[in-house]
């Protein structure tokens, strides 16, 4: 039984952004990175079972727009799959750093990795890269 005077439980835009805290903790990805990736990749749902065809065939999942490409990574090597994505939003959002941290550690430079998590194709990653960093100016992030 829950006591009549326990806390209520947090909305789901604050437990949306203690998600962000502890995955910028652990990934090394800022806080207002991933807030202007979820504003640019769904703006800013919070829809958890959210899914976005593309036109290349593969599906996006999540606010964050999670790419089957990265799912079947995730099922391969730690047995996460979309629809484990799709019930537990701060595993999407961890999910979401871990591409960020790996693409930034694969490319060598913050921003290539940040375009990365969009696309790999280097039109596409600037006009993604522009497009977060414009965001992310919004939730906090100075931009050199």
């Amino acid at each position: 039984m829950i006591p009549m005077d326990a806390p209520p439980a947090p909305s789901q835009e604050v437990y949306l952004q203690m998600c962000m805290k502890k995955a910028e903790v652990v990934y090394q990805v800022p806080t207002c990175i991933l807030n202007a990736i979820h504003q640019v990749e769904s703006g800013g749902s919070l829809d958890a079972r959210m899914t976005s065809k593309n036109k290349n065939g593969t599906e996006d999942f999540t606010p964050m727009q999670i790419n089957t490409g990265w799912v079947s990574y995730f099922t391969k090597h730690f047995g996460i799959t979309a629809s484990h994505l799709k019930a537990d939003t701060c595993l999407a959002v961890q999910a979401t750093a871990y591409v960020v941290r790996y693409e930034i550690n694969r490319a060598g430079d913050f921003w290539t990795g940040v375009g990365r998590y969009h696309s790999p194709t280097p039109w596409r990653a600037i006009q993604y890269r522009n497009a977060v960093a414009a965001q992310a100016q919004r939730f906090g992030c100075v931009i050199r």
